[in-house]
């Protein structure tokens, strides 16, 4: 991967996800609000106006966010929430790699289908760290150096100021123009 016009990282892609990857993402598909069993959810929507549907989904969300969170760290450690992706109608979990040992027990309470209606989940998918998602990780932060850096030595030595991105312009417009 290359950033700034430097080599960032080197490996395959199995490497790379490991090295600069969140690991495992667990999307969990939240029960909808025409789907919900519950009264009390139910009671919320008064009118079928798209506002009142999200306000309702926003509420199964509040409600049953903090139940799912809770199951998972309880079975995985090192376990969290991806705040960036998740949304009112679907929790999204990032997994470590090195729990993988773990995920059978996971998985089996997860397709109990009494548990999932319990803790609000209609149905849930598995996918690791995409490769698209480590490219914007090391190239969009240009501070990415991982922990154990054996595939980049030594840190950055470019620093963009007003006169090193002026000097880039009037150069690349120069030897553009000349050809």
């Amino acid at each position: 991967i290359m950033s700034l016009g430097q080599l960032q990282c080197l490996g395959s892609t199995e490497f790379l996800k490991k090295r600069f990857g969140a690991g495992y993402k667990l999307t969990l598909n939240l029960i909808s609000s025409k789907k919900s069993r519950s009264q009390q959810d139910l009671s919320k929507i008064t009118e079928t106006s798209d506002d009142a549907v999200e306000s309702a989904q926003t509420a199964i969300a509040d409600k049953y966010r903090p139940m799912i969170v809770s199951k998972v760290t309880s079975l995985i450690k090192g376990a969290h929430i991806d705040e960036d992706e998740t949304s009112s109608s679907q929790v999204v979990m990032v997994l470590p790699f090195d729990e993988v040992g773990s995920f059978s027990n996971l998985f089996l309470q997860l397709d109990d289908e009494e548990i999932r209606r319990d803790i609000g989940i209609d149905n849930f998918g598995v996918n690791i760290t995409s490769l698209e998602d480590v490219f914007i990780k090391v190239g969009g932060d240009h501070t990415v150096v991982p922990t154990n850096a054996s595939g980049i030595k030594g840190e950055r030595k470019y620093t963009s100021t007003l006169t090193t991105q002026t000097y880039g312009i009037v150069y690349r417009r120069l030897a553009y123009g000349w050809n």
